[in-house]
């Protein structure tokens, strides 16, 4: 059974909802994805194909902080985090941190470009 598992999303299919369990952390092939959470702000971002999201999960675990939804047709590939915390415990020498590195600087990132949008 691979890791990644690839997802098709249609146009306005919601991925997840604030305050959904935060399980897996996606990265689109194709489409877009809108970033929102309609009490406060109706988008945060609008990513594309490349861009990664739900990295929170991977770091903190809890619930989802704002909903993700599909522009048009969506391809994303999935991590859960079951998957990725047993690869991090699996690799050796400095794979583990340096995955958490990347996942804290990504979250970081997302987080700056948040509140200066």
């Amino acid at each position: 059974m691979s890791d990644l598992v690839s997802g098709n999303y249609e146009d306005g299919e919601i991925l997840f909802e604030n305050n959904d369990p935060a399980d897996c952390f996606y990265m689109i092939e194709s489409g877009q994805i809108s970033i929102y959470d309609p009490k406060r702000k109706p988008e945060i971002a609008l990513l594309s194909a490349g861009d990664c999201f739900g990295e929170q999960a991977l770091l903190k675990g809890g619930v989802r902080a704002a909903t993700a939804k599909a522009v048009g047709k969506t391809v994303c590939i999935k991590l859960s985090v079951k998957n990725a915390r047993r690869l991090m415990a699996e690799s050796t020498g400095i794979a583990a941190p340096m995955l958490e590195a990347l996942f804290l600087q990504l979250s970081l990132h997302n987080t700056m470009e948040t509140t200066t949008s």
